[in-house]
């Protein structure tokens, strides 16, 4: 049509005809020039994604000061910081002056919260044993995470009941749940000068949040209690050890997973209070193999939340093979990015899942997370590998556990919050997957998404399954946009 009027345009119509040329593909260079006489062309692509700063660690509130700052946050409890505070100032204050505890907490109304209920255990208003059923019907105190957390309650119930401790070891030093190594020397330095007995679950988690420390072992080695002989070993040789994960393609479960190895025997020794003793049966089998956990969780209702997050905050890969399939929490992908450890296969596929997540929030919550660990891995390597996220997503597509409009959203998002480029390096990777024949329902928008970001990215180099799906017929949206986007590529 253009061709047919073109002659009779003049003047500001000429103009605007020209600079909309501009937004054509290479495809229609050729056409352009001979009518408007404009060069169409693409972006050079040069420039960098706008990747935040990496967050930095914030330190756990300092612990209740009196028992009606206790009583006060335990009414108004959430999330994984709130936990472990309450968990450690009930804990204190029992110890410290139960009456003025008890008068405190008496205005508190009645709440089927288990927090609630170990505050009556540590008043002395309630046996431990109250605890249990509530924790049985709790969907967060179920699964492999849930029940270290169960255990934990159970624990301390018992301990505020008949044998009181002045502080828990395991509270957290940061709010993703690290624990410095020299702050758990100390409260255990100060257990053995009061004759205090580690709790079994305490102290393993404890260990579990510690990272090796070399300096810390040498001050670990002063400690005269087998406890204090299992952490200086713990320390000196590391603190857990990662592990890879071996991906298992969809089979007889209807996804795909990741596998680990336990850790070995003599380490797993080490979560123990005294030599030679076993580690809490919830906290071996959280570390255990997969079909362990299968065995004993499987078809039991459970809910993530962020203190899954908190059990293991230095081994990113450990927690996410453990997450999976059921990733609870929204913000669990960047809770997750805001930890330590390595970035595996299971982490990759964790973050495709939940960039299909059906939940804005969820969504939005793993644009973050994809900006945290690119700007973590341009400042020290993790392990984050944008072409692995995804060959893993155009996997979990095809298996049928993700959708591709969704992931398309996902990443048009993180292309407009800064990293076009890193979205466009996840999409290059994902389409030869995703294209393999028969191409999936859903992947135009994917193409489409593409198309978008090649444009503002100015990406070159023919990606062979684009170019066998544009050339091979058909009028379909997804070789319409395939066709588009070879021309684009070139």
């Amino acid at each position: 049509m253009i061709k047919r009027y073109v002659d009779s345009a003049e003047g500001g119509v000429l103009v605007e005809l020209r600079s909309a040329a501009l937004l054509l593909d290479p495809s229609h260079a050729a056409v352009a020039a001979e009518l408007l006489g404009v060069a169409v062309g693409v972006p050079t692509g040069t420039v960098a994604d706008r990747l935040p700063e990496p967050p930095c660690p914030v330190a756990v509130p300092a612990p209740f000061g009196t028992p009606a700052e206790l009583a006060e946050e335990l009414a108004a409890a959430a999330g994984s910081t709130s936990f472990e505070r309450l968990l450690d100032g009930l804990t204190r204050h029992a110890w410290q002056d139960r009456d003025a505890l008890a008068a405190a907490l008496a205005p508190l109304p009645q709440s089927w919260e288990p927090l609630h209920a170990l505050a009556l255990v540590a008043t002395g208003a309630n046996p431990p044993e109250t605890l249990t059923p509530l924790l049985q019907h709790r969907h967060e105190y179920g699964g492999a995470f849930g029940s270290v957390l169960a255990a934990r309650l159970h624990e301390a119930a018992r301990q505020l009941a008949a044998d009181p401790v002045p502080f828990l070891l395991a509270t957290p030093s940061w709010c993703n749940g690290a624990l410095e190594a020299g702050e758990l020397v100390a409260r255990l330095a100060r257990y053995e000068e009061l004759g205090v007995r580690p709790g079994p679950v305490d102290f393993a988690q404890a260990l579990l949040r510690t990272a090796g420390d070399e300096v810390a072992a040498v001050a670990a080695e002063r400690l005269t209690s087998a406890a204090g002989r299992q952490l200086a070993a713990w320390l000196r040789e590391g603190g857990l050890p990662g592990r890879e994960s071996v991906v298992v393609p969809k089979g007889t479960e209807k996804y795909r997973y990741c596998e680990q190895p336990a850790p070995d025997a003599d380490r797993l020794g080490l979560l123990a209070v005294a030599s030679g003793a076993q580690p809490p049966e919830p906290l071996r089998l959280l570390l255990g193999p997969r079909p362990d956990l299968l065995e004993r969780y499987w078809g039991k209702p459970w809910q993530l939340d962020e203190r899954a997050a908190a059990v293991l905050p230095h081994h990113r890969e450990e927690t996410a093979v453990r997450l999976l399939p059921r990733l609870g929490d929204d913000r669990l992908p960047l809770l997750l990015a805001e930890n330590g450890g390595p970035c595996g296969p299971a982490v990759h596929q964790l973050l495709a899942l939940s960039g299909s997540a059906e939940d804005d929030r969820g969504r939005a919550a793993t644009v973050d997370a994809l900006l945290v660990l690119a700007a973590r891995q341009a400042e020290a390597p993790t392990g984050f590998d944008p072409a692995l996220l995804g060959r893993e997503a155009g996997e979990l597509v095809r298996d049928g556990a993700a959708k591709p409009n969704r992931l398309a959203r996902t990443l048009t998002d993180l292309a407009a919050a800064g990293a076009p480029r890193l979205a466009w390096t996840v999409l290059a990777a994902l389409l030869p997957v995703l294209l393999d024949a028969p191409v999936p329902r859903g992947a135009a928008e994917l193409l489409t998404a593409a198309v978008d970001l090649a444009r503002e990215t100015g990406a070159h180099g023919a990606i062979p399954a684009v170019t066998r799906l544009a050339t091979g017929g058909g009028r379909s949206k997804a070789v319409t946009e395939a066709r588009t986007l070879a021309a684009l590529l070139g």
